[in-house]
Parts: structure tokens; C-alpha cells; sequence
């Protein structure tokens, strides 16, 4: 797998995306995606979104929703990724009755430590 932040088009929505910061394990990690066109969205299962995650190894998977959202085009999910690895991410949005799927494979590194042996961010 590598990295992709295509941007999707699903059934009936353009989906792109972008992370903030770099994505290192252990830190938050903003994900945020940009939705068009915005008309008709709306919230599926009582939220603006849905998000999973999983490492490659599928160790990891972490269901969340998004944490800034208020039916416009922008969306963010904040995410811990536990571990170093490859992550297939895939998001759910509902626009006019239809849920659209989207995914991307985001990297994750490392933390390094410092000379103290302390993580740095």
C-alpha cells in the first residue's frame, strides 16, 4: 500500500483530503476532508460523518466521528494512530438519501526520542 489522497468521487459526492500535521503515532492527527457539492448534505446516523481506520496488519481499528462539522463543505476528524503503520482510513457521508463512501491509505511514522530519551513530537 502507499500513500494516496486522491481526491474520490462516490456516488454523488467529491470527497479530497488533507491531514495535519504529519502523521506521527501516538499525536493527534486533524484529518480534514473537503466535500463538494455541499447541497443536500446531510447528518447519516445522527452525525455529519463517519470514519474507520485500520493498520495494515488490521491490529488496529478506530471508528469515529468528526469533531468540527456543521453541514458545510468542511469536515475534520481528529485521530490517534497508535502505531507506525500504513492506515486504510475510509469516511461515510449521506448527501441527498445517499451514503458515500470514500478511502485513502495515510502513512504514519515513528516518534523519535531525543537525546533524553524522551518522545519528541
Amino acid at each position: 500500500m502507499t500513500r494516496d489522497y486522491s481526491t474520490k468521487d462516490t456516488e454523488n459526492l467529491k470527497v479530497q483530503v488533507t491531514t495535519i500535521p504529519e502523521q506521527v503515532a501516538g499525536l493527534t492527527t486533524n484529518i480534514q476532508f473537503n466535500l463538494s457539492p455541499v447541497e443536500g448534505f446531510e447528518k447519516y446516523l445522527s452525525a455529519w460523518g463517519h470514519m474507520l481506520a485500520a493498520s495494515d496488519d488490521l491490529i488496529d481499528m478506530m471508528h469515529t466521528h468528526p469533531f468540527l462539522a456543521d453541514g458545510g463543505p468542511k469536515v475534520q476528524f481528529n485521530v490517534v494512530f497508535p502505531r507506525a503503520r500504513m492506515y486504510r482510513v475510509w469516511v461515510q457521508f449521506l448527501r441527498n438519501g445517499v451514503v458515500n463512501t470514500a478511502h485513502f491509505d495515510i502513512p504514519v511514522k515513528a516518534r523519535g526520542l531525543d537525546p533524553l530519551g524522551r518522545p519528541t513530537p
